[in-house]
């Protein structure tokens, strides 16, 4: 009976895992991003660097900009995301320690 047991619970587990990966790989495609710049941008303590949805290494290229503010994104998925939510995602980029960049005039 605990066999039977366990090899349900190691089935299941696999079952979670397996979607998981699957949501994740489908969320965030950056196999249309363009090819990473030589430029070498240094961050400042606080600068953003990571993507406030994926949690993966933004591209300065994609980004939304929304009252005098600019979110960095890491796909074109998580631009959408950023879109339809922005005070929530700088609120995410906030509270990891980042900080969301202002915009000049």
């Amino acid at each position: 009976m605990k066999t039977e047991r366990k090899q349900v619970v190691i089935g299941v587990m696999g079952l979670v895992i397996a979607v998981l990966l699957a949501f994740v790989g489908a969320g965030c495609s950056n196999s249309s991003a363009p090819a990473p710049s030589v430029e070498l941008i240094l961050s400042e303590p606080g600068t953003q660097t990571t993507c406030p949805i994926m949690g993966s290494k933004i591209d300065r290229e994609l980004y939304v900009d929304s009252g005098g503010r600019r979110i960095y994104v890491c796909c074109k998925g998580c631009q959408s995301s950023v879109a339809r939510d922005f005070d929530g995602a700088a609120r995410k980029v906030e509270s990891s320690g980042e900080t969301v960049a202002t915009l000049g005039k």
